[in-house]
């Protein structure tokens, strides 16, 4: 959301160029961030070593197929794409790996409550940066718009009854 105010505030005018690389490739930390507590945190325990590894070698042939045909077609851009391809794929393999195991928690119900929760306090965030892209000053627009979009998140989540953030201050409240 603010991709935008922070290139400029650390490249400058000229480098706004990398904003839709930037904006393409951020979806990449997702999908990589959700493989790896497939792989590491679920099937290495389980001793799904063999299985990561294929994975690894299917989604790293994959990764050098998209970038020979996204590259010369789309440049920066075609890096960007293959990245979060690759790293969904990563993530869908990994998860598929492991299902068995890890439906049992997915398809919670209190789960799916909380992503649910989870994606309405985003929409507040994608509000509150859009709203403040109106902010002239780069570096004011993002001390607002990171922190009203925290307080908007945590008063979504409060407003929801999120059980875990209820959970987190309870701890915090013992200590």
């Amino acid at each position: 959301m603010l991709s935008r105010a922070i290139i400029l505030l650390i490249a400058g005018q000229k480098y706004l160029a990398a904003l839709g690389f930037l904006r393409i490739i951020s979806w990449a930390i997702l999908f990589s961030i959700m493989a790896w507590l497939f792989s590491d945190c679920v099937l290495i325990v389980v001793k799904r070593e063999t299985l990561i590894l294929r994975n690894t070698v299917m989604v790293a042939l994959l990764n050098v197929g998209l970038n020979l045909v996204l590259i010369p077609l789309l440049s920066d851009q075609g890096a960007a794409i293959s990245t979060v391809i690759v790293e969904l794929s990563a993530m869908l393999l990994n998860y598929w790996t492991c299902r068995d195991i890890v439906n049992l928690i997915i398809l919670n119900k209190d789960t799916c409550k909380n992503i649910f929760e989870v994606l309405v306090g985003c929409m507040g965030i994608v509000i509150v940066c859009g709203l403040c892209e109106r902010v002239s000053n780069i570096f004011i627009q993002i001390v607002l718009a990171v922190s009203i979009s925290g307080l908007v998140y945590v008063s979504i989540l409060l407003l929801l009854r999120n059980q875990f953030l209820f959970k987190l201050v309870k701890q915090l409240k013992k200590k």
